[in-house]
């Protein structure tokens, strides 16, 4: 199981780096944001990678969504061991180009590996770790969101209808997700779910909670609230 975890996290080390070149043979980025652009390219190719292997769970095994606890698969392991090698790289590359300043995100990461390391190591409440993907269908919009806006394409009406799905997303699959995740976490807290995985969970939830709404918050300011300011001002 390590040699995945370890290979997921070599994957988009080298995907960065390729990434890097091909921009720098091309001359499509400044020095400034060439970062930004081959980080959330492999940000884009993990959300995109888990959102198709999060079906294929459900589709392998059905009763992946309706037994959170004690229903597991194959392919649900090596899918949580793709997304903690990702996880692992993109501290990394945080660490290492931001200098740890995003700590919020860094901390995030770091409880998903935890969480689905425990999960993987007692092969329990399996099904409610591949649930917890479902956010990445959101992530797909919100990176796709972020090249646009490095394109300079704002105004552009791909990126009208990517901050319509993404709003949508993030409302369905991130706040919606974290109370349905909520939901099946009470509900088998009495004699289901272990205690080391009821704390890791329930931490988790309660720091990324939060953070899925202020996410869709600074969304909404951003990308309709301010909008509607400039349309209005133009128009009076």
């Amino acid at each position: 199981m390590a040699f995945y975890f370890i290979g997921s996290c070599a994957f988009f080390c080298s995907i960065n780096k390729s990434i890097g070149v091909i921009l720098k043979h091309k001359n499509l980025t400044t020095v400034k944001n060439d970062r930004l652009v081959r980080n959330t390219i492999c940000s884009l190719i993990h959300s995109t990678i888990s959102s198709i292997g999060t079906v294929l769970c459900y589709v392998e095994t059905p009763t992946l969504s309706q037994n959170f606890i004690n229903t597991s698969s194959k392919l649900a392991h090596l899918l949580l061991l793709f997304s903690s090698g990702y996880f692992l790289y993109d501290i990394g590359d945080m660490i290492m180009y931001d200098g740890g300043n995003q700590l919020v995100v860094i901390a995030h990461h770091a409880l998903a590996i935890m969480f689905y390391a425990t999960c993987m190591k007692n092969n329990h409440c399996i099904g409610f770790a591949v649930f917890s993907l479902v956010a990445e269908y959101s992530s797909v919009f919100l990176h796709i969101r972020r090249l646009l806006i490095i394109a300079n394409m704002r105004n552009s009406c791909i990126y009208t209808t990517i901050k319509y799905c993404l709003i949508a997303s993030v409302l369905v699959c991130r706040v919606g997700g974290c109370l349905w995740m909520w939901k099946h976490l009470i509900y088998n807290s009495t004699n289901s779910i272990s205690k080391q995985n009821l704390l890791i969970g329930v931490l988790a939830l309660l720091y990324i909670t939060p953070m899925n709404i202020g996410m869709m918050r600074r969304l909404w300011i951003v990308d309709f609230q301010s909008q509607r300011k400039k349309t209005l001002n133009k128009k009076f």
